[in-house]
């Protein structure tokens, strides 16, 4: 097996392990596409073909796909099975036509058009093999009221997640994507199912101590004594604790968003391309910022309200205050050899920042916020004009809404 032969078969079992999911139509309403770089990773699943002549037939789910890649078109049905490679891309009045050619032959040559209206969603496929074949029609499935219904609850859609600042991300604001790519394996694109449970949740820990070391402490989202995280069991939230003499502290959960609250101290706002001089610090005195030329003349997040109980008693200015900032990622994984696990990662945030994208399209990535996080490379919110989430990459995955 040559050089060339080895890289085809590992690309051919990434994708293939990429979407080894149980098998479903993509719809109509799933994705959009406004540009030829999104396609790649894309796996289209049509539910009805119709040959030259012929009528409209349905067809199974799975027995036609058709897999982009920057190189390679891979398709799977009867008579039409192979990796096809790619020539060239383009756009045209109709979307887009993708140019294939024989690797062992380049005078065989065929196409795929992918046919969008006119907000991106694809509506069918039209491919043609080689020079000799005709023309075949694939057509997605505008998507069955009940399964829209069904899966309506377990996805954030396009639009539906408004943060109105940086600073009301923080207050447990959850996220369900519905597609992600997986950056380290070449930009595949895997549809999140229900059963995944993919989540992304936002949040911080607010931390009060006293300076000597004495305190009594009202307790909420407690830290798990194993593995040193914040605990979301209701059964830790607000738990009285007696005096001691031992360092304690009091944990204090993210409040819920006040429209009425003073917003926070203005984010250094730069446009795209531009060097991000300032960066927006997150919490107080032991939360760490990023280094100190990129981010000069801190501000702090004043607009997250700290309600100490009435009955505390231990004088407040005695009191060491201290937030830390979190983001969640879980999800359900299933591997090749059959075993699956739910995954849980929390990371620590630093410091964040925000860009703003003046030529973004309506509906685009005119907001980005940049987190820093602690030993990790930075993860990325992207947001609306209207301040809605558009998308989410950490982890060397990025995550879309429904729809988008």
């Amino acid at each position: 097996m040559n050089k060339q032969t080895s890289l085809t078969a590992l690309m051919c079992l990434l994708v293939a392990s990429a979407f080894a999911q149980v098998a479903q139509y993509s719809y109509i309403s799933d994705r959009r596409f406004t540009s030829p770089d999104q396609l790649f990773g894309y796996d289209f699943k049509p539910a009805m073909r119709e040959e030259p002549g012929g009528e409209p037939t349905e067809i199974t789910v799975g027995k036609y796909s058709f897999g982009i890649t920057r190189k390679n078109l891979y398709v799977e049905g009867p008579e039409i099975q192979g990796v096809y490679s790619l020539n060239e891309i383009n756009t045209t009045e109709y979307g887009f036509i993708l140019k294939t050619m024989n690797a062992r032959d380049p005078t065989i040559q065929g196409h795929l058009k992918v046919v969008v209206d006119e907000i991106g969603q694809v509506e069918g496929l039209v491919f043609k093999r080689s020079n000799n074949d005709k023309e075949v029609i694939y057509f997605l499935r505008v998507i069955p009221a009940e399964v829209a219904r069904a899966e309506s609850q377990f996805f954030t859609h396009k639009g539906q997640q408004k943060v109105e600042h940086l600073d009301s991300l923080w207050t447990g604001v959850e996220i369900r994507p519905f597609l992600r790519i997986f950056n380290n394996m070449g930009g595949i694109q895997q549809r999140i199912l229900p059963s995944d449970s993919v989540s992304l949740r936002f949040y911080h820990v607010t931390t009060v101590e006293e300076k000597d070391n004495k305190v009594v402490a009202l307790v909420s989202g407690k830290k798990d004594k194993k593995k040193g995280k914040p605990s979301t069991d209701a059964a830790d939230t607000d738990e009285r604790l007696t005096a001691s003499t031992a360092p304690m502290t009091m944990t204090l959960a993210a409040p819920a968003p006040n429209p009425e609250a003073a917003p926070g101290p203005a984010i250094r706002k730069t446009a795209e391309g531009e060097t991000v001089d300032a960066m927006h610090r997150l919490g107080l005195d032991s939360v760490a910022v990023a280094a100190p030329d990129r981010a000069p003349n801190l501000g702090t997040l004043a607009s997250l309200p700290l309600n100490l109980p009435a009955d505390l008693p231990v004088d407040s200015s005695k009191l060491k205050i201290t937030t830390t900032f979190y983001v969640d990622l879980n999800s359900f994984m299933r591997f090749d050899n059959g075993t699956s696990e739910m995954q849980h990662r929390t990371y620590t945030v630093n410091a964040a920042a925000e860009r703003i994208n003046t030529n973004a399209r309506p509906g685009g990535d005119r907001y980005q916020w940049e987190l820093d996080l602690n030993k990790q490379p930075a993860a990325y919110v992207y947001l609306d004009e209207k301040l809605n989430v558009n998308s989410i990459e950490i982890d060397g995955q990025k995550f879309y809404m429904r729809g988008q």
